[in-house]
């Protein structure tokens, strides 16, 4: 199964508190007692003072990543299993090998 956030925001008077973190790890914990396995999200800067790139690296560093299919949704596994586990470790690996011209 597959949860999907579709929107968070903080008011810029509240950012930095970590309210964010805590709102994306309540729904992703909630997700998870919905059985989903993965969790997915468009990152959107809803105003001017939030940056979308920035918006985008805050959401890698809570462990999402863009997804293969060149949309602008990001994705993170919430449930391992052995074939998502070798499918991530092969993708890794295909990411990190440099590109030949």
């Amino acid at each position: 199964m597959l949860g999907f956030i579709y929107n968070i925001f903080i008011l810029p008077e509240h950012r930095g508190q970590g309210i964010g973190r805590d709102l994306l790890s309540y729904s992703e914990n909630i997700a998870k007692s919905l059985r989903c396995k993965l969790i997915q999200l468009e990152p959107r800067a809803f105003d001017h003072t939030v940056d979308l790139n920035w918006l985008i690296s805050w959401y890698a560093r809570m462990g999402y990543v863009s997804k293969a299919d060149g949309s602008t949704r990001m994705e993170k596994i919430l449930v391992v299993t052995q074939t998502r586990l070798k499918h991530q470790v092969q993708r890794s690996a295909c990411l990190s090998q440099p590109v030949r011209q």
